[in-house]
């Protein structure tokens, strides 16, 4: 409503939405004196309804509704607070003021909220969000293929007729409405830009980030109503340096500083392939080289060998390693690439991360060493001619058969022709006590799964 003389037209609407949705009559409309109001007495009296009024200056008689009125102002207040918007968007605090009182629970309404009291059902809270965030809605009508295919937009409301997200589009500074929107709900354009003034446009940036989402997307124009302000400048971060510096990596090939040995068959070192960051490897000594060594001159007596480097660092990647979705559910010891400094030379060789640096066994108490003594001091034989060398798997295997026989499960017969045997195998598992100690010695008969 832009103009008080819409309220008569208004409010039959309402009456008429009222008695159609809910089924029920309006009996009474209390007001203030407002001339709005007092015009619609002919209406009120041909509709059954009683009109009240409260005295001139005495707004305590309408006390409900000045109540209500204050708590909405309250609410948008907030929301325009915390969202830093003008205030030629007004008209839009108000409506999303109402719908968060609607849903929330009051205690005069016995910790309900009004909408559950006049639809007898809960309300969905799934569709709600901060109120002047940035946003960005889907583009469904692009110009050509290179256009942006999401709009920047700021979300200011929910519309009552549609299933969708009440939106300002930043570049032409038009209100529309979209279902699909991707909402980031932590950053507000207007928050460094003066709500009382009018919102300039922005200068041209090239090549903007499309990730960059705090900067990139500030309000643009916004023609103002009422206001006469003059325009605040709007602060932009610094523009890229147009030639970053690179961030490319060299790989070259490190020689290895040439030992003499007293062994003539040993053959020389190989030459060591390491990565280093643009600088080439220098040799301590000018004349030692791999692919040309020279060799120790006859008269010296002594030669002392020259350190070695220490091994060389690789370059770890800074690329985001995103699992698979099929291991979701599973815990998963990834190898990365820094790993493979475990295969260099030196105390680093073998596992990076050893068992015995992680696993000791002086917190056990003596009955537990016991017990561990115990299981790993006897093996299970993994095959026939292990265990036949054993007097106690001959007689627990001698056992198994006669179970077998006992049982009933095989009947001997002839290989019909043009089939195929199926084997059997033995298998051998330990029973141990509750000390460890071996109970009994168990042996399986089972056949193969295959043909």
């Amino acid at each position: 409503m832009q103009h008080k003389s819409e309220a008569q037209s208004l409010l039959r609407h309402f009456f008429s939405y009222v008695l159609t949705q809910f089924n029920t009559h309006i009996k009474t409309f209390r007001s203030d004196n407002g001339g709005e109001f007092l015009s619609l007495r002919s209406f009120f009296h041909d509709n059954g309804v009683v009109f009240q009024h409260s005295c001139v200056y005495t707004p305590q008689q309408n006390g409900v509704v000045e109540r209500k009125h204050r708590h909405i102002l309250q609410v948008a207040r907030a929301l325009r607070f915390q969202a830093h918007l003008p205030t030629q968007f007004w008209g839009e605090y108000a409506p999303t003021a109402t719908h968060i009182i609607n849903c929330l629970p009051s205690h005069i309404l016995s910790f309900h909220n009004p909408f559950e009291l006049l639809y007898s059902k809960p309300p969905s809270f799934s569709h709600l969000r901060v109120f002047g965030c940035l946003a960005y809605a889907t583009n469904v009508h692009p110009s050509h293929k290179f256009e942006h295919r999401s709009i920047p937009s700021i979300f200011i409301g929910y519309p009552t007729s549609q299933k969708a997200f009440k939106l300002f589009d930043l570049s032409n500074n038009k209100i529309f409405t979209s279902r699909d929107v991707w909402f980031h709900e932590h950053i507000f354009p207007y928050a460094s830009v003066n709500p009382n003034h009018a919102i300039p446009p922005l200068p041209h940036k090239p090549y903007p980030n499309p990730l960059s989402l705090h900067n990139t997307y500030l309000p643009s124009t916004f023609t103002p109503t009422t206001s006469t302000s003059s325009p605040t400048q709007i602060s932009l971060p610094p523009s890229p340096s147009p030639n970053p510096p690179p961030l490319l990596h060299t790989y070259t090939r490190r020689p290895k500083p040439y030992v003499p040995s007293t062994s003539h068959s040993d053959p020389p070192d190989r030459c060591d392939t390491t990565v280093s960051d643009g600088m080439p490897y220098q040799p301590t000594s000018p004349t030692s080289s791999p692919l040309n060594p020279t060799p120790p001159s006859s008269n010296t007596t002594h030669s002392t060998p020259l350190p070695s480097p220490d091994p060389p660092l690789l370059r770890r990647s800074s690329r985001h390693t995103i699992p698979l979705v099929k291991l979701h559910d599973y815990f998963c010891s990834t190898v990365y690439s820094d790993q493979l400094i475990s295969l260099l030379p030196g105390p680093n060789r073998g596992t990076r991360y050893p068992l015995v640096n992680y696993i000791s066994y002086h917190r056990y108490t003596p009955a537990h060493l016991s017990f561990v003594a115990q299981l790993s001091k006897v093996l299970e034989p993994t095959s026939y001619s292990e265990a036949s060398a054993h007097p106690q798997w001959q007689d627990a295997m001698r056992s198994e058969l006669k179970a077998l026989h006992h049982n009933g499960t095989w009947s001997l017969t002839t290989l019909p022709p043009g089939k195929t045997l199926i084997g059997c195998r033995w298998v051998y598992k330990l029973k141990h006590h509750s000390d460890g100690s071996i109970e009994r010695y168990k042996a399986r008969l089972v056949a193969k799964g295959f043909t």
